[in-house]
């Protein structure tokens, strides 16, 4: 089964002469089958719906076309004029979009194929066809609007004024307290008895919380430096190593000589500076105050006027109640003039003019129909006629292009020397026969009896210099041939257009493409292309991307298939061979270009 694609499609607002939009538009397609050709003058059945929300929304409208494509592939169809199947093209509430376009084709033995495609701005010239028609009528005024004075509003009556927040009277000055109370009383918290005394509590030491592990101090301690452990008592040892390497520790069994402190039965008393490697103690250790203690937590001060707010920082710092002006005061709610009423929304003026088109900004300015000055030379029923270097960006054109003649031509091959003289066959006397020869001067040959053999002898042996020159000729040509066949070829440099615009240029595989879309507004023979303003199949438009001049520098200009074919039928040629909009020395890509591009890059 063959699937049918669609290169591209373009949907357009039908204009129209008359003021009232008309109830349809057009979408376009080119038709090709799964082998990339165009189905030429096919029929195709047709089922178009509008869905409404999204790709798979409900359709509000359904029609069935039978259309045909033409010589080029192309397929056109007015939607809103084809046989309805539900809904009213009409009824259609244009502002509650999106809306999307489903288009299921059926060529019958060839395929079928169903594209969704989210309809944009064109088809809105409908919902803007709802809010009136395009006549120059004048608006309606009513009596109050005409009044010389402006018109006093009470702000009840103005419509989408914003909610004002009632402004909070009881605010926290901390500056992040969410959650610290949870209801709008404003409950003073009870203060215990000790909060309230004017000088600082008085903490005991068991009181403080995380003080530091002071060590037991020894009372009976070594006098080595590093004897930890070795004797854990004052009693003298009974028992001594006999051990030869234990260096240190002791040598012999000699009783140690025991001072006599150490000989006393009670323990010695030390003095807390004379033991060694105390550690040092904080001041809070002999001080048990809680001002010496270090890195003490901030307490805050507990508030008593919290707000109910989570997040009210800095935005109210007392509870003074605001100061509140007479008029505030009053039972009934002030009236307001809209002159007294801030930051009110700027009222456009409303045009009575109004242009068809939906996109066209910038064309006026103003809503005078002042007609445009308007040149002598352009009133005149004839065409202007123009003198050749009024003409900008013509060409540099040779000498021969003026003159005509072959000598002012370049690369002009080289012509061999033809001498033409006569060559005249006698049998008996009598003429035979004559010939044109290359010889310097005419010649008579008599023979007595002259066969055909020898004819062609004769003929041969005055062609065999001009024979040997063509030879030559054709030897040169064949040269030339292979010199240009081992010409590498170059992509490189500038392009420039009509209008001055110019194009870099990339080398991809052996094809050498522009790497810039075109922006020229005239074809290379210097034609104008006018600006378009609705679709075609007839005439060639140039079109803004999205319709903002700004982008051209960027991302060109876009041409519909009249502007950029120029008359020519499509080509799956390689070269295609169709110079269409290009510059002149290039041409529009056929598919088999395309393809070849794909296959290289997809490598």
């Amino acid at each position: 089964m063959k699937k049918l694609l669609t290169l591209f499609f373009m949907l357009a607002l039908v204009l129209s002469v008359f003021a009232q939009a008309p109830q349809k538009f057009t979408y376009q397609a080119v038709v090709r089958d799964n082998s990339n050709n165009l189905l030429r003058n096919t029929d195709v059945t047709v089922t178009v719906s509008l869905l409404q929300g999204s790709e798979s929304g409900s359709a509000v409208y359904v029609e069935t076309h039978n259309a045909k494509t033409n010589a080029n592939g192309l397929m056109t169809l007015l939607i809103g004029g084809g046989t309805v199947t539900s809904g009213s093209f009409a009824g259609i509430e244009w502002g509650s979009g999106p809306y999307f376009v489903r288009v299921e084709s059926n060529l019958g033995d060839k395929g079928t194929l169903t594209t969704v495609q989210q309809l944009l701005s064109v088809p809105y010239a409908q919902y803007a066809n709802e809010t009136g028609n395009y006549t120059e009528t004048d608006p309606t005024v009513p009596a109050w609007a005409k009044e010389p004075a402006k018109p006093n509003y009470n702000y009840s009556e103005i419509k989408n004024t914003p909610e004002l927040p009632t402004v909070p009277t009881k605010v926290s000055q901390l500056e992040n307290d969410k959650g610290y109370l949870t209801s709008y009383s404003e409950t003073d918290p009870t203060v215990p008895a000790w909060a309230k005394e004017s000088a600082k509590p008085n903490y005991d030491y068991s009181e403080i919380k995380n003080t530091p592990t002071i060590p037991t101090l020894p009372t009976k301690v070594s006098a080595f430096d590093n004897d930890a452990h070795y004797l854990t008592e004052e009693a003298i040892p009974t028992e001594v190593s006999s051990f030869n390497n234990d260096s240190g520790y002791l040598t012999e069994e000699t009783d140690p000589t025991v001072p006599a402190w150490a000989k006393e039965s009670a323990k010695p008393n030390y003095n807390y500076s004379e033991i060694k490697n105390t550690p040092t103690l904080a001041t809070v250790a002999t001080s048990g105050s809680y001002n010496d203690l270090k890195n003490k937590p901030t307490i805050p001060t507990v508030p008593t006027k919290v707000s109910q707010l989570e997040n009210d920082a800095n935005y109210l710092k007392a509870e003074t109640d605001p100061t509140v002006p007479a008029w505030a005061k009053e039972s009934s709610k002030p009236n307001y003039d809209y002159s007294e009423i801030k930051n009110t929304p700027t009222i456009p003026t409303v045009p009575t003019k109004v242009s068809a088109f939906e996109n066209d900004k910038g064309y006026l300015t103003s809503y005078t129909e002042t007609d445009p000055t308007v040149p002598a030379w352009a009133k005149e029923s004839a065409k202007p006629n123009y003198d050749y270097s009024e003409i900008q960006n013509t060409p540099t054109l040779a000498t021969v292009a003026t003159s005509g003649k072959y000598s002012d031509l370049q690369n002009t091959p080289t012509i061999p020397t033809v001498n033409d003289a006569t060559l005249t066959i006698q049998q008996n006397g009598s003429e035979v026969g004559s010939f044109s020869a290359n010889q310097s001067s005419d010649q008579t040959v008599n023979i007595a009896t002259l066969t055909a053999e020898d004819v062609q002898a004769l003929i041969n042996s005055s062609l065999a210099p001009m024979q040997e020159q063509l030879d030559t000729l054709k030897r040169q040509n064949d040269a030339l041939q292979e010199q240009l066949d081992n010409t590498s070829f170059v992509c490189e440099g500038k392009v420039k257009d009509y209008d001055g615009n110019e194009y870099n240029v990339v080398h991809i595989g052996s094809q050498c493409w522009l790497k810039e879309n075109l922006r020229t507004e005239h074809y290379a023979d210097g034609t104008k292309i006018d600006q378009g303003t609705a679709t075609s199949t007839t005439v060639g438009y140039w079109y803004y991307p999205n319709g903002e001049a700004s982008k051209k520098s960027t991302y060109g200009l876009l041409y519909n298939w009249v502007a950029a074919m120029n008359g020519a039928s499509s080509s799956d040629a390689n070269p295609s061979g169709v110079q269409g909009i290009c510059p002149n020395g290039w041409h529009m890509p056929s598919q088999t270009e395309w393809t070849q591009l794909k296959d290289y890059v997809s490598s």
